[in-house]
């Protein structure tokens, strides 16, 4: 059901998409003249009539699956993950999927997911060319009360939570880098969330690690925790710098540096 041309013109017959491409280092990549994935998503959040926010959209497809490892309609899902340094053995685990049509089509679905694993929401971040905004979330997702990955948080949260820190970043890019390490706030830390960390999780260590251009906030995030009895320290980063973006080892320089808690015993 699907044909390509040789010029790079494809048309799935099945679901109608079609458009232009080309073959880089192996990997079909979509260019911009597909207005099928170039959906206008002026709205922050998903129309109601594009599902629950509790389950994946219908057209999502997990990139752990082996339709999502070897489908052509998804290839460039694979390809900008990897230019992120996510690497093909956290898709599967972390649900990681894509959709090459409908509402979130052009983009990459992160699904944020409870302790017991169960769908709470999910990111559907931009991977193809002039899809604005980068995130879009689904109607009905309360974000500002929730974190992603928070299991890490309930896990080193317990009587015997240890000393490995649970880093607090904004984006579920930053907080992947650092994974299972770190969770995401998706977006600059919220009250209800803060109120989190003081009540649910005050027993862990809590590294505040927001981007660069979050400083302030970043440190009197730290200092409100540690007021409060949490332990916790704040990570500056050089300044235009986010998480996200860092060398990975680089990254826990700094971390290991600023976390007076790693010595205790």
């Amino acid at each position: 059901s699907f044909a390509m041309r040789p010029e790079g013109y494809y048309l799935c017959h099945k679901c109608g998409i079609k458009g232009y491409s080309k073959i880089i280092k192996g990997e079909l990549e979509i260019e911009a003249t597909n207005r099928a994935f170039l959906r206008d998503l002026s709205d922050f959040e998903a129309t109601e009539s594009d599902g629950n926010e509790k389950k994946p959209p219908r057209e999502y497809i997990s990139l752990g699956s082996n339709e999502g490892k070897t489908a052509i309609s998804i290839s460039w899902a694979r390809a900008y993950l990897l230019n992120r340094g996510i690497s093909e053995d956290l898709w599967g685990p972390m649900q990681i999927g894509a959709c090459a049509s409908g509402y979130f089509a052009g983009r990459i679905i992160i699904p944020v997911v409870t302790n017991r694993g169960e769908w709470n929401g999910y990111v559907a971040r931009a991977a193809l060319p002039n899809l604005d905004p980068k995130y879009v979330y689904p109607k009905g997702f309360r974000r500002s009360s929730v974190f992603f990955n928070e299991a890490i948080l309930h896990a080193r949260s317990g009587p015997d939570a240890g000393n490995d820190p649970v880093l607090i970043t904004e984006g579920v890019f930053d907080a992947i880098k650092l994974f299972p390490h770190a969770v995401a706030c998706l977006g600059k830390p919220t009250k209800n969330q803060v109120n989190k960390l003081l009540s649910a999780y005050k027993n862990a260590v809590i590294g505040v690690l927001l981007d660069a251009d979050a400083q302030t906030e970043g440190e009197a995030l730290a200092l409100k925790l540690k007021l409060y009895g949490v332990r916790a320290f704040y990570v500056k980063l050089p300044p235009g710098e986010d998480p996200g973006g860092m060398d990975e080892a680089d990254l826990w320089a700094l971390i290991n540096n600023a976390n007076p808690y790693r010595e205790e015993k």
